[in-house]
């Protein structure tokens, strides 16, 4: 069983500040698949004043290497099995295909693959951008 109680803050885990923990339930078989730390308001500050802080430098990088970062999280996701915990924690069991990739042409279950990452890193203008 997954057991994550800290969250990822400002390049560490950190410990949560108002956090309780949660349990999260398979709906297809009613077991408890993970416990995870739900953060309060000073949680939720902590983080967003941390990504104010980095912005200014992440905006700075060029598109093209922050497109290899966003590759290399897609890589880590793909490695972690996180698409198979996502679909059993949505109520498909290990058994089950599960609609990653899109349900026929629908785009249902595209958002959180491979096709929807590959979508968002698709370069569509550049007019405007600086250098």
């Amino acid at each position: 069983m997954l057991e994550k109680h800290q969250f990822y803050i400002n390049g560490a885990w950190v410990d949560p500040i108002q956090g309780t923990d949660c349990e999260v339930i398979d709906p297809s078989t009613e077991e408890t698949v993970a416990v995870i730390a739900l953060g309060g308001q000073a949680d939720t500050d902590a983080a967003v004043a941390a990504a104010k802080t980095a912005l200014p430098d992440w905006s700075a990088l060029p598109v093209a290497e922050r497109v290899d970062y966003v590759r290399k999280i897609l890589e880590a996701y793909s490695a972690r099995e996180l698409k198979s915990r996502m679909v059993q924690m949505n109520g498909k069991g290990r058994g089950q295909r599960a609609p990653f990739g899109g349900v026929r042409q629908s785009g249902n279950g595209r958002e959180g693959g491979v096709w929807g990452i590959e979508e968002f890193l698709e370069v569509k203008s550049v007019g405007g951008w600086p250098d």
